[in-house]
């Protein structure tokens, strides 16, 4: 009977001893420096891409949405409301919306 919780023992001593002699040996991992990055000038075009600017028509639409959405958070419109509002908005002369906001 005393047998068995020996063996046990005895396995789990060789277990734990093993797992600690890999560790002991893996290889320790080494760190290498890097060079610091150069920091970039902080001016207009290094934080605009070069060729990434927004046509007449691009910015009109975004000046459109902008009112329309204002208009409709205004009126305290809310999901499925505020969604048809602004198709509704969105769909209509750039030229009457852009009037009704001055």
């Amino acid at each position: 009977m005393k047998l068995l919780p020996t063996l046990f023992a005895a396995v789990f001593a060789a277990v734990t001893f093993s797992a600690v002699a890999a560790d002991a040996m893996a290889p320790v991992a080494t760190t290498t420096k890097v060079a610091p990055a150069v920091k970039a000038e902080k001016s207009v075009a290094a934080a605009k891409p070069v060729g990434k600017t927004a046509s007449p028509k691009q910015r009109a639409q975004r000046a459109k949405m902008s009112l329309c959405s204002k208009e409709a958070k205004g009126n305290g419109l809310k999901s499925a409301e505020y969604k048809s509002f602004m198709k509704s908005c969105l769909k209509k002369d750039s030229t009457v919306v852009a009037s009704t906001a001055q």
